[in-house]
């Protein structure tokens, strides 16, 4: 999924925020980051760069994209 800003997302039929996994931590991310709504629970991130899998940022952890 790719939110684009303006996107106002969802909630399930629940009221709980949608789960996501996003790919990358880097200064993209950084930089957007505020502008990921609270309809959503970023629950992992996929990352190349060895040195941060295993890592927290944001509360959700790094992986890497092949796992």
């Amino acid at each position: 999924m790719i939110v684009t800003p303006g996107f106002k997302g969802y909630r399930d039929t629940g009221g709980r925020a949608m789960k996501i996994v996003i790919f990358g931590t880097g200064r993209f991310y950084q930089d957007k980051r505020h502008k990921i709504s609270s309809d959503y629970e970023i629950i992992a991130f996929l990352d190349n760069n060895s040195a941060l899998q295993g890592q927290s940022i944001d509360g959700a952890l790094v992986f890497a994209p092949d796992k």
